[in-house]
């Protein structure tokens, strides 16, 4: 499985912001408002980047995990509308849903074409 990110780039992210929190916290030489906006800027989006590549662990995330989360909320969604149809009188319309959206695989696809008359 591929990860989200590799060590280099991790560590390269996390001594940036290391650089970025020194310079933040330097007395010596202090910053200006507009210094200091751009580098609190730039350390969210450092630490944003490292909380999204990470688990819960601190382990790197791999992309299949985002994939798994992401087919868990589309089966989720679709029996949500199903329920709904359901409720709503409408079986035959589920039926067909479920007979023709795929689900099996990497994606989702409708696999028949419904001949609509208006």
């Amino acid at each position: 499985m591929k990860k989200m990110a590799d060590d280099e780039t991790i560590q390269a992210v996390q001594k940036e912001l290391d650089e970025i929190n020194s310079r933040l916290n330097d007395q010596e030489f202090p910053l200006t408002i507009e210094e200091r906006e751009k580098l609190e800027e730039e350390r969210r989006q450092l630490e944003n980047y490292l909380c999204k590549s990470r688990g819960l662990r601190g382990r790197i995330r791999n992309f299949r995990d985002e994939i798994d989360k992401l087919r868990t909320a589309i089966q989720n969604a679709l029996q949500r509308a199903y329920q709904q149809l359901k409720k709503a009188g409408m079986e035959t319309l589920v039926e067909h849903f479920q007979t023709n959206i795929g689900a099996s695989g990497p994606s989702y696809r409708y696999s028949n074409r419904l001949p609509w008359v208006v």
